[in-house]
């Protein structure tokens, strides 16, 4: 490898993807090596060696199994209280949203009222002015 193509390397990070290829390669090379000597001078016959083999894989796929049963137990452990919560906020804005309404239509009950007294006092007040000046408002008459 070139300067140019390490200092390249460096800034794309290829250097670092080759070199765990490297290890990943050499692990699963010594693995296989391991293995193979292991069979071939273990002190059992082959019959008894395969037997070990299926046994293991037998225990294997049976603590696969309760991983697994395990891993959905939590799912579903996990679903149930996730539903539990969001219903507990649904409820609350519920509750919340219903609470809001109902000051909502009190406040502009009370701001019609409110209205309602401010235009009957204006219509007092003009109906009074008439009475005093002895003519009716017109629509000119500034308030």
């Amino acid at each position: 490898m070139t300067l140019i193509q390490e200092i390249i390397g460096a800034f794309t990070g290829q250097n670092r993807r080759d070199k765990n290829k490297e290890v990943v390669l050499g692990v699963l090379g010594g693995l296989t090596v391991g293995v193979i000597g292991a069979l071939l001078l273990a002190p059992k016959s082959g019959k008894e060696t395969r037997q070990d083999i299926k046994d293991c894989a037998g225990k294997a796929y049976d603590k696969a199994g309760d991983v697994a049963q395990l891993a959905y137990n939590k799912a579903q452990d996990l679903a149930e209280l996730l539903k539990q919560q969001g219903q507990e906020a649904l409820n609350t804005f519920t509750r919340q949203g219903r609470s809001l309404e109902r000051k909502a239509r009190i406040t502009a009950r009370e701001i019609g009222k409110g209205t309602g007294r401010t235009l009957d006092s204006i219509k007092a007040s003009l109906e009074a002015e008439g009475e005093t000046t002895g003519s009716e408002p017109t629509e000119n008459d500034e308030v």
